[in-house]
């Protein structure tokens, strides 16, 4: 029985007087269903929806949660352009510069915090040939790079190099950005550069005594019960991770193997790129983050994360923590979030922030590089995104 006919019938039989009782359960159903009301996240879910069918991506998954609990998350669209697979939360997604915070800078903080890393430690303390590789005359200003340079993006260092194209494993690649020419003097100027955070994983890996996915593994995903986070998936995880670009003109595409053309050479190690992950798991990370800086000690120390967490003295208007982006309207934050809001992006299409002040985080993750770069529909998606899921928090 449709609806209108179930309307037609309740009419009738009011209007007749006689109203038989498995007609009023039908009528009662009908009437808690009419003024049941909408989710308090149905603006979120149309601008993602919306999204999926003007090819932002092919899919996506998101959430939004607070320090104590996650609020709403979902899954949109296909795994790709095929329609194999439907996005579910536990869809995983190459999270290329969000490693940056969910791994190297998190792996910093914990280390920091045992006492085996200090923001100051000249980068030459851990990496001695990354003067010892380059002429006399450069020595001085790179014996000047601290840990602070790399995680601020102030080392003077460039923001990218084809390192891939020469490089054929972890090692080769460390070895050849030692030997990259400084573009600026240390602490001079901000520029994102992929290359210092590439030498923060090693200086991390050094500090930590273990490779640089080991550390995140035992100091981060374990403790945080992220047991789907990892760098290099196994073959056999391969069908539940969407795919990003073409590879060459085949009709393939990378799956499971990182998109990051610098990390693939690295061999998927490297400190700028290499997660994968999913909302699941990134909520907890999240909670974790927005726990310690709101001073409810996690994983992270308080202090730490909030140090971490705060707009650094930079010369120029960059509105940088230590590893993490701050908010300023316009960026992929919306226009909506708290001063005091953090975050970061990956090319891929992924992106978080952490509000303290609003008690609230939001995850996005995307794969808008499949079937090819080229594609920028993603960047006003993550606005729209995050000003909607900020007006549903606000009504509840």
């Amino acid at each position: 029985m449709n609806c209108e006919t179930l309307i037609s019938r309740r009419s009738f039989l009011a209007h007749s007087g006689s109203l038989p009782m498995l007609g009023s359960l039908f009528i009662s159903r009908l009437s808690a269903e009419e003024k049941k009301p909408s989710s308090p996240f149905a603006s979120v879910e149309q601008v993602l929806q919306h999204a999926v069918t003007e090819k932002a991506f092919p899919g996506c998954a998101a959430a939004v949660g607070t320090a104590d609990r996650v609020l709403w998350s979902a899954g949109f669209g296909n795994l790709s352009l095929q329609k194999t697979s439907q996005v579910t939360t536990a869809t995983l997604y190459d999270l290329a510069s969000l490693t940056k915070v969910v791994g190297t800078t998190s792996v910093a903080v914990r280390l920091i915090a045992q006492s085996k890393l200090n923001l100051d430690d000249p980068l030459v303390e851990w990496i001695p040939e990354f003067v010892e590789q380059t002429p006399n005359e450069t020595a001085k200003s790179r014996g000047q790079i601290t840990v602070r340079h790399l995680l601020t993006h102030t080392s003077g260092l460039p923001a990218w190099k084809p390192i891939y194209q020469t490089a054929n494993s972890y090692r080769e690649t460390i070895d050849l950005i030692c030997k990259t020419e400084l573009e600026r003097t240390p602490g001079e100027n901000y520029r994102y550069s992929d290359l210092g955070m590439m030498l923060m994983g090693e200086v991390l890996a050094r500090a930590g005594d273990a490779r640089l996915d080991v550390l995140e593994q035992r100091l981060i995903f374990e403790p945080l019960k992220m047991t789907a986070t990892r760098r290099n998936p196994a073959a056999d995880q391969r069908s539940s991770i969407a795919p990003t670009e073409r590879i060459g003109e085949s009709e393939e595409f990378y799956r499971g193997v990182v998109h990051d053309e610098n990390a693939r050479g690295g061999e998927g190690v490297t400190g700028h790129a290499g997660l994968f992950s999913n909302v699941t798991d990134l909520s907890n990370f999240c909670q974790a983050w927005l726990s310690a800086v709101r001073g409810s000690e996690s994983i992270f120390s308080t202090k730490l994360a909030r140090e971490f967490a705060s707009r650094q003295k930079i010369p120029g208007d960059a509105r940088r923590g230590l590893g993490w982006q701050m908010f300023s309207a316009g960026s992929s934050g919306g226009s909506r979030l708290s001063e005091s809001a953090f975050g970061h992006t990956g090319f891929t299409g992924t992106s978080l922030w952490i509000d303290p002040e609003k008690n609230l985080f939001f995850i996005l993750l995307g794969n808008r590089v499949h079937p090819t770069r080229k594609n920028s529909r993603h960047i006003a998606v993550r606005r729209e995104f995050a000003d909607a899921v900020v007006r549903a928090v606000d009504s509840l």
